[in-house]
């Protein structure tokens, strides 16, 4: 019993002693107990210290990128009542992530990652490096990064024959200038640099002397400005992970051999490649060419913001850039006589102008004129749709297929000239062309047909010599404002075609010279033709004899009728008015020649001279300046036939000859219908008797007494005879 109460005793004690420790335990719980968290964290490296950023649970150490930071020693502050893992005091490997787990008293978890970020060490501002010991010092400070323009080198001061102690170097934010005591061959020591502001190696206005001849730099990924080489030694353009220039390039030499840009995607300006680096030249004054580029080959180019030129390479033969889609413009205007390729398949967009071009080399005679017959077609241009300005294609005696332009839509200025081989039509039918466009075809070509798309706003001028035929016939068109046809001597072509222009109107003036030899065979039609807003002109008068001009629905003139050219027949049986138009000019206003009894121009002018008919059965009214006049000089007409015209605003004359001797064919003027002329001037007409055509406009007053002008005719009735009905020979 006494046993058991012992028990009970001691069991009763610890009972209480277990109480009295749980709540001595409660009341030395830290008040930190919840938290996990690192406040501070250091590395320690011989005398250097380097403090950490935490930003959430990230803890982020940044150093220059010289210092190796293994094996230093840390200096962490955290939760006191935490533990952390693993120890960082254990840690050695600090060049090394780390995941650092931070546990709570109470047992909860925190997590922070450590990295360490390599700076770069800058230099700010511009850095000049005018000797090789600026280099050495430069390389020492380990400067990975200048922060403005680094400039090597002097105009006139000690060689610069390397730069490897700039291997550590990863950026210049604005250019690097080599001066002309660079003298190193290459950029080695370049070869970590990945951006770049821009490198300038002379300018654009002056030619640098330094020894560069190779420029390569291999991890350089973009230039956000400028490239610009004017430099005679410069053989090699070698930029392999080039992606993106962001300002214009200039790249001028005289040995440059190639340039390989494999990745280069965009060029944001200009892009000008040139073959030298000053225009001069031969005693023929042909240009002097340059370079030994033989293949430009840009094969991710894509887009060009300026204008892409490429010129004055005496040996390129090929230019490659089959995925340029937009450019600012092209002008590729003097390629040499032996380039047979070129490849723009990808083009859509040229913002400003478009022109492929050869060179025309002189030489002592005229005939040693010549133009590049290599080329004999500019590949696949089925995708442009574009030229916001100019497309040239200029001087390839050689071409024998033009371009399929089916996606073509708008082009201010369509030019081609010296294609005198191309076989196949130039169609134009997608294309529009706004009011100040102009198609204009020059200088031997040979082209079929012109092919388009109904009303064209702008002019078309063709003006052709040495081709296969007299001009291009033109389909397609139902208008043009201006319409200037000049075919020049030398031209060989069919003397029996008709010339035949598919028009039905004309918005301003037609303009036709044809300086050929016709035999009189040929005719020039305009068969749909009804309305001409300005003038009609022909004024060959010596080598081109026509069989016909047809011009079978023209109803009216607007401004001036002038025809010097020797036509056989007229067709122009619906014309009604000629210069009645409220801007009505003579193209034709002024005459040279002390032979030419007359000194201007008549609104409708016409000289008959191998005509066999003249007659203008619809004619009511001739307005404007000067009247009517018509030249009978060696003509053969014998009726002047006008059977519905009453009114000519100005003078109303018919001259028959300015030789000594007269007319001796014409024998009618029919006009009986006329009412009012300002004056009227018959002469030398020597079978002409009957003036009764005139008696209306004299009884009436129209032509008053000074105005009455007959001479040199079979008959010569006077003012007053003419008013009293005596108006032919009795």
């Amino acid at each position: 019993m006494m046993n058991n109460l012992k028990f009970l005793m001691l069991l009763f004690s610890a009972m209480l002693l277990l109480g009295s420790c749980s709540d001595d335990d409660k009341l030395e719980t830290p008040a930190d107990a919840d938290d996990n968290f690192i406040t501070e964290f250091k590395l320690t490296l011989g005398d250097k210290s380097y403090e950490a950023r935490i930003d959430e649970n990230n803890i982020i150490i940044s150093v220059p990128y010289t210092i190796n930071l293994d094996d230093a020693v840390a200096t962490v502050v955290y939760t006191s009542s935490a533990k952390i893992l693993p120890d960082p005091a254990s840690i050695t490997k600090w060049e090394n992530e780390q995941i650092f787990h931070v546990t709570s008293y109470n047992g909860d978890v925190n997590e922070y990652s450590y990295k360490v970020i390599k700076e770069e060490i800058k230099a700010e501002g511009d850095v000049e490096l005018k000797t090789l010991a600026d280099i050495t010092a430069f390389s020492e400070a380990g400067t990975s990064v200048v922060n403005g323009n680094l400039i090597i080198g002097t105009d006139d001061g000690e060689d610069i024959t390397s730069i490897e102690g700039l291997k550590n170097l990863k950026e210049i934010t604005n250019n690097l200038i080599l001066k002309n005591s660079f003298k190193a061959t290459d950029l080695t020591g370049l070869e970590k640099l990945t951006t770049l502001g821009g490198l300038v190696v002379g300018s654009a206005e002056t030619v640098s002397t330094a020894g560069l001849n190779l420029v390569t730099m291999i991890s350089l990924t973009e230039i956000t400005g400028d490239i610009i080489i004017r430099n005679n030694s410069l053989k090699w353009l070698r930029l392999e992970s080039l992606q993106k220039i962001g300002g214009k390039v200039i790249v001028a030499s005289t040995a440059l051999e190639s340039i390989e840009l494999p990745a280069l995607t965009e060029v944001v300006g200009d892009f000008d490649l040139c073959g030298i680096t000053e225009i001069t030249y031969d005693d023929y004054k042909n240009v002097n060419m340059g370079g030994v580029m033989a293949v430009l080959s840009l094969p991710e180019l894509s887009k060009v913001g300026g204008v892409m030129s490429i010129n004055y390479f005496a040996m390129l033969t090929e230019i490659s850039m089959p995925k340029l889609t937009t450019a600012g413009g092209v002008e590729i205007s003097t390629l040499n006589h032996q380039f047979d390729k070129i490849d723009l398949s990808a083009l859509i967009t040229v913002e400003n102008s478009l022109k492929i071009e050869s060179v025309r080399t002189a030489g002592k005679f005229a005939s040693d004129a010549a133009n590049n017959t290599a080329l004999k077609s500019l590949g696949d241009l089925s995708r442009l749709q574009s030229v916001g300005d100019s497309l040239k294609i200029a001087k390839f005696s050689g071409m024998t297929t033009l371009p399929t332009f089916s996606a073509l839509k708008s082009v201010r200025v369509f030019f081609i000239s010296y294609a005198e081989k191309v076989t196949n039509d130039l169609d134009l039918s997608s294309v529009t062309f706004p009011e100040n466009g102009v198609l204009e075809v020059q200088e031997f070509c040979s082209i079929p047909s012109i092919i388009g798309k109904g009303d064209m706003s702008g002019d078309m001028k063709i003006s052709t010599s040495g081709a296969s035929s007299a001009a291009p016939n033109i389909k397609g068109f139902t208008s043009v404002k201006n319409l200037y046809i000049n075919i020049a001597s030398g031209t060989n072509f069919d003397k029996t075609a008709t010339m035949t222009y598919d028009f039905e109107r004309i918005n301003g003036n037609v303009e036709l010279n044809y300086r050929i030899s016709m035999t009189g065979k040929n005719t020039i039609s305009f068969p749909n033709l009804k309305e001409i807003s300005g003038g009609f002109v022909m004024t060959q008068p010596v080598t081109m004899r026509l069989k016909k001009l047809s011009l079978p629905l023209l109803q009216t003139i607007g401004g001036q009728l002038c025809i010097i050219t020797p036509v056989e027949e007229y067709e122009m049986p619906e014309l009604t008015t000629v210069g009645c138009a409220a801007n009505a000019e003579l193209l034709m206003s002024e005459r040279t020649g002390s032979q030419l009894k007359v000194t201007t121009y008549g609104m409708l002018d016409v000289a008959l001279q191998t005509a066999t008919q003249f007659e203008l059965k619809s004619l009511q009214r001739v307005g404007g300046k000067n009247g009517l006049y018509l030249n009978c000089n060696a003509t053969k007409v014998t009726t002047i036939s006008l059977p519905v015209l009453t009114t000519v605003d100005e003078k109303f004359w018919v001259f028959g000859s300015t030789s000594p001797n007269k007319n001796n064919y014409v024998t009618s003027i029919l006009a009986p219908k006329l009412e009012q002329a300002k004056s009227v001037a018959i002469e030398r007409l020597s079978k002409l008797s009957d003036f009764s055509s005139f008696e209306t406009v004299i009884k009436n007053g129209s032509v008053t007494e000074e105005n009455w002008i007959v001479g040199d005719c079979a008959f010569e009735p006077t003012y007053e005879q003419m008013k009293n009905g005596i108006s032919s020979q009795q």
